[in-house]
């Protein structure tokens, strides 16, 4: 039991390290501070919430999709962590459409840092 939490420990040390290093990646590519703090929190709520966003997307697909309960565990993972993949992608397009009607167009944003990184 203990070594589970230890390894859950070192994993989620692992996953903040890893941010940390795209987020100083964004800095030194020349993102504006407030994009990589708005990334920053997003991605930290998804670490800290994604146990149970699975689990919720688990069962609801499960309620939904019976067929589901049939399949092998790893093709029932696959299609739920592709059922959340595309969710997150829905949930970014929303979002960046929101921002770009208020007048921040983010890909903007995004592309003219990358090609000032670039030069």
């Amino acid at each position: 039991m203990e070594e589970k939490s230890k390894k859950k420990k070192v994993g989620l040390i692992l996953q903040i390290i890893y941010i940390l290093f795209i987020l100083g990646l964004f800095y030194y590519l020349g993102f504006p501070l407030p994009y990589i703090a708005i990334m920053a929190i997003i991605i930290l709520l998804l670490i800290l919430f994604k146990g149970k966003l699975y689990r919720k997307l688990d069962s609801l697909l499960s309620r939904r999709l019976p067929f589901l309960s049939k399949l092998k565990p790893w093709i029932k993972k696959l299609i739920i962590i592709t059922f959340f993949i595309l969710i997150w992608i829905i949930l970014k397009q929303i979002i960046f459409g929101v921002l770009k009607m208020a007048g921040i167009d983010v890909q903007k944003i995004i592309m003219n840092s990358l090609n000032q990184s670039m030069k």
